[in-house]
């Protein structure tokens, strides 16, 4: 695990659905900048899991809004980690590559700019993806990481915390996914920029 400044650059996964260079919503949700990813790697639900309880654990707020939080932020009712929910609950004739698989989603609010998007390394410094390369290189089935935040908030009596997407790097091709619409997961409206140079240097 790779934390910089209360960010995390997260283990690779597949990316689906990416919105990285326009803003999109899903159901009347507001339009971001967003990510979802697949994934049935338990390293990086637990890396994800104790990051997000570290953010929390760090705010100033009473113990009982702490552990409100760790309980909203952490599980579901799949007794899942935060954001990762079962892909088997997918219309999985519409969405094979769920199967099996956990997915979750980072976003970014469209107010700080789209994400910077990298190349893979190969052990040197990154290079970023053109803008109107993005679309081409960052497919639905491609292997990427996460540069994120985490958000914690306070809505009302309720508290939690969300990942926000900083910068994400393709890792390595993959086999493209069929995808016939844009977005099947909700996000919360809360946003947090950072402002995090190079962090995906080997």
């Amino acid at each position: 695990m790779t934390v910089k400044s209360k960010t995390l650059v997260t283990k690779e996964f597949q990316c689906v659905f990416p919105a990285l260079t326009e803003p999109k919503g899903y159901e009347g949700k507001n339009p971001k900048y967003s990510v979802t990813g697949i994934t049935d790697d338990k390293e990086l639900m637990d890396e994800i899991a104790a990051f997000v309880t570290a953010a929390i654990e760090a705010m100033d707020w009473p113990q009982k809004a702490k552990a409100e939080a760790l309980k909203r932020s952490l599980k579901n009712k799949d007794d899942d980690y935060f954001l990762f929910k079962s892909g088997d609950n997918m219309d999985l004739d519409k969405y094979p590559f769920f199967k099996g698989m956990k997915k979750f989603k980072v976003s970014k609010n469209p107010k700080f700019g789209p994400p910077a998007v990298y190349y893979p390394t190969g052990g040197q410094k990154p290079d970023p993806i053109p803008a109107d390369l993005v679309q081409s290189e960052i497919y639905g089935g491609a292997w990427v990481r996460a540069h994120i935040s985490c958000y914690c908030f306070k809505a009302g009596s309720k508290y939690g915390a969300t990942l926000q997407l900083i910068e994400l790097q393709k890792v390595r091709e993959g086999e493209p996914f069929k995808q016939t619409s844009f977005s099947v997961i909700e996000s919360s409206d809360n946003d947090l920029d950072e402002d995090a140079s190079n962090p995906f240097e080997d």
